[in-house]
């Protein structure tokens, strides 16, 4: 998958993280981006322990199935729109996007190319969803 976009940063406690913002389908998102989860049997222990290391694994919630079949019932063709954002971030334990300048006979546009590997296991998804894993897996359904 290939997102078209615009790119800033934000400084903090002295780091400088470039964020990237563009747009692309729900499906596409779905098929190359994964939410960490912890499921449901995992002891509150573990989940504890687990916050302490980092990268932090598995640190969303469980998805509730009832919730994304009430978005995907939504949006079944009504022709309406769910323009909210999601977060995603590259998975910390996987290497798969790469991030290219865009150039029109040599000037620099200012927008990027963010081209996210597809082939992975689906353990191994390319990018986390830090925020959204409901609307994706709704949207993509309707």
């Amino acid at each position: 998958m290939k997102i078209e976009c615009l790119r800033s940063h934000v400084v903090s406690g002295g780091l400088t993280f470039p964020i990237y913002i563009g747009f692309a389908k729900a499906e596409d998102i779905e098929r190359d981006a994964m939410a960490p989860a912890f499921t449901r049997e995992t002891p509150n222990q573990q989940i504890a322990e687990n916050i302490t290391s980092q990268p932090v694994k598995d640190w969303q919630r469980p998805i509730d199935m009832e919730r994304v079949e009430g978005i995907a019932n939504t949006f079944n063709n009504s022709g309406g729109l769910m323009p909210n954002p999601v977060l995603l971030s590259n998975n910390a334990f996987f290497h798969g996007v790469k991030i290219t300048p865009n150039d029109v006979h040599s000037y620099a546009t200012n927008t990027f190319t963010v081209d996210i590997e597809e082939d992975t296991p689906p353990e191994q998804k390319s990018l986390w969803i830090l925020d959204g894993q409901h609307r994706i897996l709704g949207l993509s359904k309707s």
